[in-house]
């Protein structure tokens, strides 16, 4: 299988640290860096949305610098490393058979750098996974797909159509990340702020041994 390129992160104590060299790609990366959720995940379509004159989040980093999937890798609930994956030559997404691929081929490279895995406890999953399992999330971990040219154009806001039901997090507007997701919760409360607030009036009037109320 070609593809247009891959690495690999690996743990070395408290920090993930890069396998191969590449100028575009960070030698170091905290755990978390592409998101707690990706390791409870299969796999992870890496997207490259970022809002402008914001620090480039650490997905749109390795976006740029060519890789579309991030795989993590776990044994017995140790965390390992993650494996980085661009699409093929011809610029066509993995299948499910070219994900086994990528998965023995980098278990090959573990061992040659002395890390052995158990196999037996990797689980890969597709977003052609989740979109079978959960019709209309169009393969998404967690609300609307992310991925596609307008899929930033398509995000929710705070507001619904259920009264009283307001949606925050990094599947509603602005977006992805934990800094984007924390201004979604700030409009998120604005918006509850607004809609809750007394539009009651009343004219002011005197009540012996009590106050007006409307």
């Amino acid at each position: 299988l070609e593809l247009d390129r891959t690495n690999l992160y690996l743990a070395q104590g408290a920090v993930l640290e890069l396998f191969g060299a590449d100028p575009n790609l960070p030698l170091r990366l905290p755990y978390d860096a592409i998101g707690e959720d990706l390791w409870h995940s299969g796999i992870r379509r890496l997207s490259p949305i970022a809002l402008p004159a914001e620090v480039r989040p650490t997905e749109q980093v390795l976006f740029i610098g060519g890789f579309r999937y991030a795989l993590p890798l776990s044994v017995r609930g140790s965390r390992v490393g993650i494996v980085l994956l661009g699409y093929k030559l011809d610029g066509s997404p993995l299948s499910a058979e070219d994900l086994e691929r990528c998965k023995d081929q980098m278990i090959r490279r573990c061992r040659a750098s002395g890390a052995l895995l158990d196999v037996s406890t990797i689980t890969a999953r597709t977003p052609k996974d989740f979109a079978e399992a959960y019709p209309g999330s169009g393969g998404a971990l967690y609300g609307p797909a992310s991925h596609g040219s307008f899929s930033a154009l398509n995000r929710s806001g705070a507001r619904t159509k259920i009264k009283g039901l307001y949606l925050v997090g990094g599947s509603v507007h602005p977006g992805a990340g934990v800094p984007m997701s924390a201004l979604s919760g700030r409009l998120g409360i604005r918006a509850v702020i607004q809609d809750r607030a007394s539009i009651a009036r009343s004219r002011p009037a005197v009540i012996s041994g009590s106050t007006s109320t409307p």
